[in-house]
């Protein structure tokens, strides 16, 4: 049996719990897409041709929500689009604001791992 210190798996299914209608402060369009591409990722469908098959431990699903519901209202706040809709031009503007300090962190710091978002 694998220990969960960190209380992983209690987050995770807690979060499933409060999102069966939706992701609350998301729009329904973004929460959707969320909620099923966790939805895979849980079950291991439609991951990478070079990662392991399987279903996603539950640290990275957390880590992935928790990502994406970010991208989500910060696209959403910055250019009045929803996760479907945002331009390839559009995600290059705002990880390079990233990467050069301009969107920040809510301690006012600046990201040091772009890379980890995109």
């Amino acid at each position: 049996m694998k220990i969960d210190p960190h209380k992983h798996k209690e987050h995770f299914l807690k979060w499933k719990k409060v999102t069966t209608d939706g992701i609350p402060g998301l729009d329904r369009t973004s929460s959707d897409v969320i909620l099923n591409y966790i939805s895979d990722m849980e079950s291991g469908l439609n991951v990478s041709s070079h990662a392991p098959k399987g279903a996603r431990s539950f640290s990275r699903l957390n880590n992935l929500r928790l990502r994406l519901a970010f991208l989500a209202r910060h696209f959403r706040r910055r250019f009045g689009a929803d996760l479907t809709t945002v331009t390839e031009k559009q995600l290059f503007e705002f990880f390079n604001d990233m990467r050069n300090g301009i969107v920040k962190k809510a301690d006012g710091k600046a990201y040091q791992s772009v890379g980890d978002y995109v």
